[in-house]
């Protein structure tokens, strides 16, 4: 846990760091009517998209209010984000929960976005061994069968013993279920 508010804000970008995702800390960008300091600025891409978060790290003893939430919308949108996230370990107030309610504003901790995150964490390294093994499947059958059998890849006709084939559709089968 952070001992600092600059403390909070290093751990918030390395968790989108570990996620695959680019985080500046500290960033000054030029909006449509202003420029705005954000704490962490987090960019990936997705499906060939650049993706724009703005997050603001509030490491308090209070919960944040709802003018917090209120004035990160008006961040995002004067920057064109496609989201804005506000951290608070402490919590946030119920009419600043409200304000964040089907916005493209998002209320958390970091504990909590470790947590919602797991799941999507875990389905992407799925996919990921999933396509490892269609890839290792695809270079199996592009092997000549005499040098699979040279290589040990497969046993000869008639004959037991190891089989890359059989690794693969092992594989697939464990992965579809």
């Amino acid at each position: 846990m952070a001992v600092d508010w600059k403390e909070y804000q290093q751990e918030a970008a390395e968790f989108f760091r570990s996620l695959g995702m680019t985080a500046d800390v500290d960033v000054a960008l030029q909006g449509a009517r202003t420029t705005h300091d954000v704490d962490v600025v987090v960019r990936s891409r997705h499906v060939g998209f650049e993706v724009l978060w703005l997050v603001e790290c509030k490491h308090w003893k209070s919960p944040v209010s709802k003018l917090h939430v209120l004035g990160l919308r008006e961040i995002v949108t004067d920057l064109g984000a496609d989201r804005g996230i506000l951290l608070c370990e402490a919590g946030f107030q119920s009419g600043a929960v409200e304000a964040a309610n089907l916005t493209n504003v998002h209320a958390s901790c970091l504990a909590n976005l470790s947590l919602e995150t797991k799941k999507d964490i875990s389905a992407m390294q799925l996919r990921d061994i999933a396509d490892r093994v269609a890839t290792a499947k695809s270079l199996y059958w592009d092997l000549d069968k005499s040098y699979r059998i040279k290589v040990g890849l497969r046993a000869d006709t008639f004959e037991h013993g190891y089989s890359g084939d059989l690794i693969v559709q092992y594989s697939e089968t464990v992965l579809g279920e």
